[in-house]
């Protein structure tokens, strides 16, 4: 985990979406309906549409502070999001601040915490303000909602993003399935689901399996290509069923190229059951690194 940017999400935001992969549509709401509760999303009518994979990407950029109220300025956020430094990307941080503060989630249902029947409503930011002056002295302030603070703070149910891995997915399908599938591997190698349920959860409006089949798979080339989340799919016609397998990395074994004297003497100590396992060997060679 050195030297990556790390984004803790919970995983009901992962699991439904808070952004749509629609594009340049002004797509306004979408509602999921599951059997264990129904999540709907929308705007209002001074928001021109949902948020994309853009704003998500700055959202993200937000998140990593890890605080509620959020000093910086945009030229800091377009350099972390977009890797450049103009007036066109300055535009899109504020464009994407006033959808995420316009943005409205309502869910009823069973959440992960296992708190049972709930009914939840809340916003993702609260508001922003920003002091223009130049564009590495100005201020620009944003407080994220307190609720959906919370929740990230305070879950017992999160995973862990890559936040440069998801800027690489040009895609928006790609990303909106690099966000499903970094949940649904946390803790399976294998993920079987009905194409047109993945198709609600990638807010796609496709009415055909094959419309679906379309979108997911170069999304799935793009993933494999340009994040460790490696996986491949077989779909069965008949069933209309997608069923996942992740494809485990052997990885390096780390004390192949010698590990230091401290770190040998702990691994020594374990039973030899653990002393095989390369997540110990990793852990204890991090921790003398």
């Amino acid at each position: 985990m050195k030297n990556k940017k790390l984004v803790k999400m919970d995983i009901n935001f992962l699991e439904y979406p808070n952004w749509t992969v629609a594009g340049r549509s002004n797509v306004k709401s979408f509602t999921i309906e599951k059997p264990h509760g129904t999540y709907h999303v929308s705007t209002t009518e001074k928001a021109d549409r949902l948020p994309d994979r853009v704003d998500k990407m700055v959202l993200y950029s937000l998140l990593l502070s890890k605080k509620k109220n959020i000093k910086t300025t945009r030229y800091r956020i377009a350099k972390a999001v977009f890797g450049k430094d103009a007036p066109f990307y300055y535009d899109k941080v504020i464009l994407a601040l006033e959808r995420w503060m316009w943005i409205g989630i309502k869910f009823e249902g069973t959440f992960y915490e296992g708190d049972g029947h709930s009914k939840r409503g809340f916003h993702i930011i609260d508001n922003y303000k920003l002091i223009p002056k130049d564009k590495r002295g100005e201020e620009l302030t944003i407080r994220i909602n307190s609720d959906f603070f919370k929740q990230l703070e305070e879950t017992g149910f999160f995973k862990y993003l890559d936040f440069e891995e998801f800027k690489k997915l040009r895609s928006p399908v790609s990303a909106r399935m690099y966000e499903i599938f970094s949940k649904d591997f946390k803790e399976r190698d294998i993920r079987k689901i009905d194409i047109m349920v993945l198709a609600e959860k990638l807010t796609l409006n496709c009415k055909y399996p094959s419309e679906v089949l379309r979108e997911i798979k170069p999304a799935i080339r793009e993933i494999n290509k340009n994040t460790s989340l490696k996986f491949t799919m077989d779909y069965d016609p008949e069933k209309k069923l997608c069923t996942f397998t992740l494809i485990k990395s052997e990885g390096k074994d780390p004390f192949k190229e010698g590990p230091s004297e401290e770190a040998r003497k702990l691994l020594l100590m374990l039973p030899e059951s653990l002393r095989r396992q390369q997540s110990v060997k990793e852990l204890v060679a991090n921790y003398h690194s």
